[in-house]
């Protein structure tokens, strides 16, 4: 059945009546995705303004508040979708949930859009890899010395790996981990269906030689095309994607990236693009690219 995000959302912040309540502690009880949903959504209501209090901020301008709290509104009304029946799938749609994530306080937005303006962080440049000049039909293995990740802007790259990253920031250690286990029947199903269904003829490699122990898998949308995700956990630190989604062009050789804290890891072979993501340190996410490209890794077995 579809899970409603913005229903299970709006539970997790304690805004719903009782009886809507009770229909989600019902589905929560019978369904482990939805329970695994709520677990993040419950680990995400972080604190801002207590995490910024000790921050040095310069004052945000009244005008500047009133003009983003008067585009709030307006996206709100613009926003608010009328009911209607939907077929049951066990697809998401990743634009959707992305969309669908919680709004950022306006005085914290303002901060933000403040102290960027003020640093000048506004970089230009093209999709990574994307430079004149034949593209490579193979990807190398992880025999070569990693390279230091480029930082660029997050509009660097193309917009379903945007998504994607906008997608990876929910995820915390905790609520990953709070996750049930897949299962050998979900994983046989999740394959048959990415390939069946979606066209993605995709392998989920077995990482736990890097330290990455399997911990979600999901078939989601962007713009109506099928996407996979799946949620690798180290053994320390936040959780890591690899996301998948068809791509009909040359193969490209894998690149890192860094935005931010985020690395970002890209590349596409046999018409399906690849990213392997995630806020860390301890793990070099090229290298471990490089070896999924080229199948150093074996298929999951569970």
């Amino acid at each position: 059945m579809t899970i409603d995000e913005t229903l299970l959302m709006a539970y997790a912040d304690g805004e719903l009546p009782p009886a809507q309540r009770a229909e989600v502690e019902a589905l929560v009880a019978r369904d482990p995705e939805a329970a695994a949903m709520l677990a993040l959504f419950e680990a995400s209501k972080l604190d801002y303004a207590g995490a910024f209090a000790a921050q040095a901020v310069p004052p945000v301008p009244e005008s500047l508040t009133r003009n983003i709290e008067a585009l709030v509104a307006a996206h709100r009304e613009q926003g608010a979708p009328a009911a209607q029946a939907i077929e049951e799938t066990n697809v998401r749609s990743l634009d959707a949930e992305r969309q669908r994530r919680r709004g950022m306080p306006v005085w914290l937005a303002a901060a933000c859009m403040a102290g960027a303006f003020g640093a000048g962080l506004v970089i230009r440049g093209g999709l990574p890899g994307s430079a004149v000049g034949p593209a490579p039909t193979t990807v190398a293995g992880g025999a070569s010395t990693p390279t230091a990740p480029i930082t660029v802007a997050s509009n660097t790259f193309a917009p379903w790996v945007k998504a994607a990253m906008d997608y990876q920031q929910l995820y915390t250690r905790d609520s990953v981990a709070y996750m049930p286990d897949v299962d050998a029947r979900h994983l046989t199903q999740f394959v048959d269906d990415a390939r069946e269904k979606d066209k993605l003829d995709i392998d989920v490699p077995d990482l736990s030689k890097a330290g990455l122990e399997l911990k979600s898998v999901a078939r989601l949308r962007f713009r109506g095309k099928a996407l996979v995700q799946l949620v690798y956990l180290p053994k320390d630190g936040p959780p890591i994607s690899l996301c998948v989604l068809a791509e009909p062009k040359d193969d490209q050789a894998v690149t890192a990236n860094r935005v931010d804290a985020m690395h970002v890891v890209t590349w596409r072979q046999a018409k399906l693009g690849y990213v392997l993501l995630g806020n860390t340190e301890g793990l070099d996410l090229e290298s471990i690219g490089k070896q999924i490209a080229a199948k150093d890794y074996p298929k999951l077995s569970i």
